[in-house]
């Protein structure tokens, strides 16, 4: 996938983990996709993980952004430099930049991401 490619798939990755249904966020994974977010937790193993993963950190969040900052693109993979903006149903507000390394199948769908970020500063605030 060229710079591009990558940067409109991945600005809808951001867009459906916040803003659309679980079931459309895992559709972007292959079936057996894997989701470590963050690097030092269990992984996510397939679709069903996923949904079950968004679907217990959602409920927290009143509204989230991430802006996409730089894309380094190779072959089937991608590092990405993001920042998120997110503010809890509790009121709190927390910036987080992080780096995520994605890997995309033949068809364009994820097979592996991993997230890197301050976890515990993100569960100080949604906990």
């Amino acid at each position: 996938m060229t710079e591009a490619e990558v940067r409109q798939f991945l600005e809808r990755y951001f867009h459906t983990a916040f803003n659309d249904t679980e079931e459309a966020f895992a559709a972007l994974f292959t079936p057996d996709g894997v989701l470590e977010d963050p690097v030092g937790t269990p992984p996510l193993r397939g679709r069903e993980a996923i949904i079950g993963f968004l679907r217990a950190a959602k409920p927290k969040i009143e509204r989230a952004s991430v802006q996409v900052r730089e894309i380094m693109a190779c072959g089937d993979e991608s590092a990405v430099r993001w920042t998120l903006d997110l503010r809890t149903r509790k009121g709190d507000h927390v910036g987080i930049e992080g780096i995520g390394n994605f890997v995309f199948s033949e068809q364009r769908k994820l097979r592996l991401v991993r997230e890197f970020y301050d976890v515990e500063l993100l569960r100080k605030i949604i906990a």
